[in-house]
């Protein structure tokens, strides 16, 4: 039962129909959550379906509660560490188990606190939040965060910048202009709001400075403005055109598929179908030449063909091939899962000596397979 509600709700659980149904379902769920949180501030709209609007949250609720549970159930393998509890918590406090514990909270929390009516009208605005989930289901907001993941430290650099300027104009500009416009720049807060909206360019005019060190002050900010607005743009942009670049360069060279001399081959069809989710082509025979093979099919990559003769002594060679998941943390899940499932495991993710972070298993004949970021 748990390896099904892992393979259906686990961060990187194999891509099986149910699984991409569910997350279908789920999206299309969030989706019409926004929706309905939308309509419901139309006040003559929720006057006559209140109580529609309220079977559907309750129902919206129960599924995305499941899911929390199931989450939480299948922690271990998402997250996996040396104790239970430790695994649980390193879900709850993460990103991702965060989302989803906001997306749910709303509806319980007046249950157990007892909370002024208007506070919970604000409350109830939080489910709108629960449009960040989608980005657990979607490759396109996958991407975007990986981008910005990529990026933090200059875009970190850029806010850091952008922020000095802010303070630095805030404060020429309080001390310019305070005494000709003391209720307009009465301090150094209010001095922060115009700066805000100058280098912004925005300019919303209520705000402006009439002397003539103030107006040169704003110039040069406007301009800057011009600028600094554009560097995380460009950054993020940047960052786009790489990850589609790699894409693109990824898709000229394609390696078909890779072959390997096996002792018996059931035993290692039944083996890759089982560790990687391959899915195996019909037996091929070649009874004059004593060849048999399969042709293993896996979710991406290339394919690998296993041989097998019985007019050929077969010696374990030291062969191996890599499969790489993604990331670190894709490693150790995914090793994790392998020796739940039995597999033996020659190494523990590490480091190796030339930088790449792998484990190694063992296939039926001995063969080492890394798994690999």
């Amino acid at each position: 039962m748990k390896k099904i509600i892992y393979e259906l709700f686990g961060r990187t659980g194999k891509e099986t129909a149910a699984r991409k149904a569910i997350d279908f379902f789920l999206m299309i769920l969030i989706l019409a959550n926004v929706i309905a949180v939308s309509l419901e501030t139309v006040q003559s709209l929720y006057t006559h379906y209140a109580h529609i609007f309220r079977i559907f949250e309750v129902f919206s609720v129960a599924i995305f509660s499941i899911e929390y549970v199931c989450r939480i159930y299948t922690s271990n393998s998402t997250h996996p560490s040396k104790h239970r509890i430790t695994s649980v918590l390193l879900y709850i406090f993460s990103w991702t188990g965060l989302i989803d514990l906001i997306s749910i909270l709303p509806f319980y929390l007046p249950m157990f606190v007892h909370l002024d009516l208007r506070f919970l009208r604000i409350l109830r605005l939080t489910r709108f939040l629960r449009i960040l989930k989608m980005s657990q289901f979607n490759k396109s907001l996958k991407l975007i965060y990986s981008v910005i993941h990529e990026k933090k430290s200059e875009l970190a650099v850029t806010c850091f910048f952008v922020l000095m300027i802010l303070l630095i104009a805030s404060f020429g500009m309080y001390y310019v202009e305070s005494n000709a416009q003391p209720d307009k720049f009465s301090n150094v807060f209010m001095s922060f709001w115009w700066a805000i909206a100058t280098l912004t360019t925005v300019g919303y005019g209520d705000i402006y400075p009439i002397t003539d060190l103030g107006r040169t002050i704003s110039g040069i900010i406007a301009l800057l403005g011009i600028g600094l607005v554009a560097l995380p743009t460009g950054i993020i942009g940047a960052g786009f055109m790489e990850k589609i670049g790699k894409k693109n360069n990824e898709a000229e060279i394609k390696i078909i598929h890779v072959a390997r001399w096996v002792s018996d081959l059931e035993a290692s069809r039944l083996f890759y179908s089982k560790a990687f989710d391959a899915l195996a082509s019909a037996r091929y025979e070649n009874p004059p030449k004593g060849f048999s093979s399969y042709f293993m099919k896996f979710p991406d990559g290339p394919r690998l063909e296993l041989m097998h003769s019985s007019q050929k002594t077969f010696t374990r060679t030291e062969d191996h091939f890599a499969i790489s998941v993604g990331s670190k943390q894709a490693v150790d899940n995914f090793t994790h899962r392998l020796k739940n499932s039995g597999i033996s495991i020659e190494s523990a993710p590490r480091t190796t000596g030339d930088g790449y972070y792998e484990s190694v298993i063992l296939d039926p004949d001995g063969n080492r397979i890394e798994i690999t970021v």
